[in-house]
């Protein structure tokens, strides 16, 4: 009996059906301090934007939806591999894969996964998302007291069917009869973007108690020792060194974190079918490098890279000027494809545009060095040269004979897709053949370690704009100069994986104390980039 009541009451929630009403029981009185403990672990100003687990720009997609303008979108069913195990549907539907299935479920909710294999024809509807003991697959009983007093509200619940818990599902509570809306939270408790209502002090627990993840996307810190992912999200702790990434820059995966800790046992088969369709999605390979890297300073003043240690770093001459010098960098991103600054070029002279690869030393000759025409250029539709809002470019190389590039000498640099993949305190690179402290000219590349800096309005009032990021020291001695224009910052993953953060772009002369160097903000421009370069081609994850 106790099973048929919860399956009539879920059934009841998702028809929307307010028969009766409950509210859940007296929760102790909350004390004074609780909202400095709302301080204490959640950013304020995040939460305004209110992410949620469809926000990939705070977690990933499954493989059956894609990121565009960050939201996970569903892809359709011919996008998702075709490699697999077939699985049955609840309706009875046979599909190539889960990534199918689910992808299809998108459009049509009632087509849940039931099992591996061929359907059965048995004439009975199973209902996988409810009872673990039927199939282990979807959410397990929740199991809670609940006083029917209060016909004055009522509850909306939506299961998604990868939830572990009644809890974790979509749950709306709405007053009857008046127009008021929905009901307004406690000072105790937090808001969730769905409209739920928790205890403030179910927070970054690393537990989905909103449904739909807002509780655990802006956290400073992590309650109930839960993993606390560099881009300020909680995650449980069952779900570190599991063979998964769940942090954007794959700090909860890191080898030297999980190094010599047991396997996870694969008990859930709805996990196992997800990670084996992410095995089957298009890998790209971008910013690894097969040196050994040791961390030096100074750009200004600084280090000479060794040959293959910045293999992205490309070389920007307009054989129309004298010399044909270096006078900008650049950043290679796959294909045929470089990143620059706006500033760097000019429409008007593609032609005379000569783009070196593998290039170390601009007087020195090396057999391993390729030198590129332009096809095309395209500068950012809304760049303004006054303020250096949207100072980016991209160059696509044109390849030699009829083929496409072949860069032998030159590695990707990745391109970020989340603002929150790296943070202020990070210590990032950036390279280039710019200008010595004394404007003394280099023939060599260098590069410097900088850090990210929260943000340089103060420094830069007026002049700071959003897309834009600033890095270097207070005391001006790590800095980008003249020269390095157009050059990669690149800020590196828990795996040593670069990722290209920003391009330089401007700053107050050159180590200046207090005048950090100002980068565009790269991953403020993945849409910009992937619709002219085509998505495939960079996006590592999220694809």
């Amino acid at each position: 009996m106790g099973f048929l009541f919860f399956f009539c009451l879920f059934v009841c929630f998702v028809f929307n059906l307010c028969l009766f009403s409950y509210v859940e029981p007296a929760q102790p009185v909350e004390q004074d301090s609780q909202p400095a403990e709302r301080d204490t672990y959640l950013l304020e100003d995040c939460l305004s934007n209110k992410y949620t687990h469809k926000s990939c720009k705070k977690v990933f997609c499954h493989p059956w939806e894609r990121c565009v303008e960050g939201k996970c979108l569903c892809k359709l069913p011919y996008q998702c591999p075709k490699n697999g195990t077939s699985v049955c549907s609840t309706t009875g539907r046979q599909f190539h894969t889960y990534c199918h299935l689910k992808s299809y479920e998108c459009q049509r909710p009632e087509a849940k996964f039931l099992n591996k294999g061929k359907c059965m024809s048995t004439g009975t509807i199973i209902f996988f998302f409810f009872s673990k003991s039927i199939n282990h697959l979807g959410a397990e009983y929740y199991h809670t007291d609940y006083n029917i007093t209060e016909p004055s509200h009522c509850f909306q619940i939506t299961c998604r069917g990868l939830e572990t818990s009644l809890a974790e599902c979509y749950i709306e509570k709405k007053l009857r009869a008046s127009n008021e809306g929905f009901v307004k939270c406690s000072a105790s408790e937090f808001h969730c973007a769905n409209d739920k209502c928790i205890s403030v002090t179910k927070t970054c627990d690393g537990i989905n108690d909103c449904g739909d993840l807002s509780d655990e996307l802006c956290c400073k810190e992590c309650r109930n020792n839960s993993f606390h992912c560099r881009s300020n999200i909680c995650i449980p702790n069952k779900n570190v060194c599991n063979k998964e990434i769940d942090c954007l820059t794959g700090e909860d995966e890191a080898q030297a974190l999980c190094s010599g800790k047991p396997k996870h046992n694969e008990n859930h088969s709805m996990d196992a079918e997800r990670k084996l369709a992410k095995t089957f999605l298009p890998q790209i390979n971008c910013g690894v490098v097969n040196l050994t890297l040791t961390r030096r300073k100074r750009i200004i003043g600084g280090q000479t890279a060794r040959k293959g240690e910045f293999p992205w770093q490309v070389a920007i001459k307009d054989t129309g000027n004298e010399g044909a010098t270096v006078y900008c960098g650049g950043v290679y991103i796959g294909g045929c494809w470089v990143l620059t600054a706006a500033h760097c070029v000019r429409s008007t002279r593609v032609h005379l545009y000569r783009v070196w690869i593998g290039l170390l030393d601009t007087i020195e000759y090396d057999i391993e060095t390729d030198t590129y025409r332009l096809k095309q250029l395209i500068i950012h539709e809304k760049y303004n040269a006054a303020t250096y809002e949207n100072d980016i470019a991209l160059l696509e190389l044109k390849g030699h004979g009829k083929g496409e590039c072949s860069l032998k000498y030159s590695t990707p640099a990745c391109i970020p897709w989340s603002e929150h993949m790296f943070t202020a305190g990070d210590k990032c690179k950036v390279s280039g053949w710019g200008l010595e402290k004394g404007y003394t000219k280099q023939y060599v590349l260098k590069w410097g370690n900088v850090n990210l800096f929260q943000n340089c309005s103060e420094m830069y009032p007026g002049r700071f704009l959003q897309k834009m990021a600033c890095a270097g020291t207070y005391d001006g001695s790590i800095d980008s100069c003249k020269g390095d224009s157009g050059g990669p910052l690149v800020c590196f993953d828990a795996e040593n994986v670069a990722y290209v953060w920003g391009v330089v772009s401007w700053g107050e002369n050159c180590g200046e104390a207090g005048h950090p160097g100002v980068y565009t903000q790269v991953a403020s421009y993945y849409d910009w980039i992937s619709h002219h370069v085509t998505r495939s081609l960079i996006a590592r994850y999220n694809i």
